[in-house]
């Protein structure tokens, strides 16, 4: 599948239903070198109106404030249920040649071994929006499952 860049309706048919994954390099001050407000903005441009979930795959953007901060800039100009992110590193591993894992730390790794993994409270942040979704995340991260 060919990959086209964003343009400014690249996300409009995105929904209340829908789980928006972001993928990057970050630190726990932003992902791609963009402030909070920019990314709010660059989602905005890109036709994005209504998500359940926007989900970051990047390292340690849930580890301070940025989600937060991310939070407060789209309540004003995009309708989300929740984001989250990892606290620590990630690193995707396979397992086996369908079963693929992201780890987050020695530990992790380890007990991904076993088939077990640290509780989703350890290894994500999951932030509310603005908006109420049904997401079955939200009951087990709250269950620190």
């Amino acid at each position: 599948m060919p990959l086209y860049p964003l343009s400014s309706g690249s996300l409009a048919a995105v929904d209340r239903f829908s789980k928006l994954i972001i993928v990057g390099h970050a630190n726990e001050y932003g992902i791609n070198s963009w402030t909070p407000l920019e990314l709010a903005e660059r989602l905005k441009a890109w036709g994005l109106k209504e998500v359940g979930l926007i989900a970051f795959k990047a390292c340690r953007l849930g580890q301070a404030a940025y989600l937060d901060e991310v939070a407060g800039c789209l309540g004003g100009l995009v309708r989300f249920g929740w984001l989250i992110a990892y606290r620590g590193p990630v690193e995707l591993v396979a397992y086996s040649p369908v079963a693929m894992h992201e780890i987050t730390s020695l530990e992790d790794r380890i007990l991904r071994g076993f088939g077990l993994k640290l509780p989703d409270s350890i290894r994500i942040r999951l932030v509310r929006g603005n908006i109420t979704v049904n997401n079955h995340l939200s009951h087990r991260f709250m269950q620190g499952s």
